[in-house]
């Protein structure tokens, strides 16, 4: 099933792995900050916003790969259109194409075939691509039912027109490609910088292990420990706010 706005609900309302991944991270920081068992009630929204987070880097995943096989079909319809089909055709010959790239299981295959098929019980192709973009939640994939419809509409010269929207929307894709490319090693830095200062502490802990007693089981350093854990989560938000970059 493709990844449409029900589907995409289901597929990242709940993931058991995420979930796990959430659960022992709250324990950690749960005994890493207080040292007790009740301290997973102040660190409970880290754990729920850990878990958010995985799902909306999950999605950004799919997103990504939805994007790129949409440049693929952009130029292989580009070329068949190039070549001399018309513009249902040009979508057939795609499908065949992309299908043995990707693979007939592949969602985005299976769901180009659907197109096809939609076209061989003569739904207008403006439909299915307008109802392929409403369901993808991808920008690209709207605006490009958008056009195509619009050109429908006028009347214009379709082969020109969508020609020039793929070329134009393939473009933006490769430039934020790009700048994806040049935030994945700032990514790794960020990632690093949040993990680095428990090593630190656990380091100094496994060397001195009453260094840091006096943090614990007392209102004093509950409050110190409270204090950075929050620091912690302020830091880890607006670092991802940073590279949060759109084209």
């Amino acid at each position: 099933m493709f990844i449409g706005k029900n589907s995409k609900q289901r597929e990242l309302s709940f993931d058991p792995l995420l979930l796990l991944q959430a659960v022992a991270v709250t324990c950690f920081y749960a005994w890493f900050f207080y040292r007790s068992v009740l301290g997973l009630v102040p660190m409970l929204p880290l754990g729920v916003r850990q878990y958010q987070y995985g799902l909306q880097d999950k999605r950004h995943k799919q997103v990504r790969k939805l994007r790129l096989q949409f440049q693929e079909l952009l130029l292989s319809v580009e070329t068949n259109m190039r070549a001399g089909y018309s513009v249902e055709n040009a979508f057939r010959e795609a499908q065949r194409q992309l299908e043995e790239r990707f693979g007939a299981k592949d969602e985005f295959v299976g769901q180009i075939f659907s197109i096809c098929q939609g076209l061989e019980h003569n739904v207008a192709l403006e439909q299915l691509l307008f109802r392929f973009g409403e369901e993808s939640h991808v920008e690209e994939i709207q605006e490009f039912g958008e056009i195509f419809a619009a050109a429908k509409r006028s009347g214009g010269r379709m082969s020109e027109i969508l020609v020039s929207s793929a070329q134009v929307i393939g473009r933006n894709i490769e430039t934020e490609e790009e700048i994806q490319v040049l935030l994945t090693a700032k990514r790794m830095e960020g990632k690093m910088m949040q993990v680095i200062p428990f090593l630190l502490v656990l380091y100094l802990q496994m060397t001195s292990p009453d260094f840091f007693l006096v943090l614990y089981h007392n209102a004093t350093g509950i409050i110190i420990m409270t204090v950075l854990a929050l620091l912690y989560a302020v830091a880890g938000a607006w670092s991802r706010k940073i590279l949060e970059i759109k084209v």
